[in-house]
């Protein structure tokens, strides 16, 4: 079993998620961190996602969300 939250900023995603995540025995993993390390390969830069999203722009940071979401997915069903 595998939850997705999403939700605004600060609204308490990642402290729910480490609560779910140690209440079921789950891994959880925070796609932020997910998101800046695929960058980080895929351009030889370290920038946080704020700083993709303003260099890059919505679009280009919401199709490198969903990548990084699909590869969890995958990696869920091995």
């Amino acid at each position: 079993m595998s939850l997705i939250l999403f939700g605004h900023q600060y609204s308490g995603k990642s402290v729910l998620g480490r609560y779910l995540g140690c209440r079921f025995k789950r891994p959880w993993i925070d796609t932020d961190i997910q998101i800046m390390q695929t960058y980080k390969n895929l351009y030889h830069a370290r920038l946080s996602c704020r700083e993709i999203y303003l260099k890059h722009g919505e679009s280009f940071f919401r199709d490198l969300e969903s990548k990084v979401i699909v590869q969890l997915n995958l990696l869920e069903k091995q």
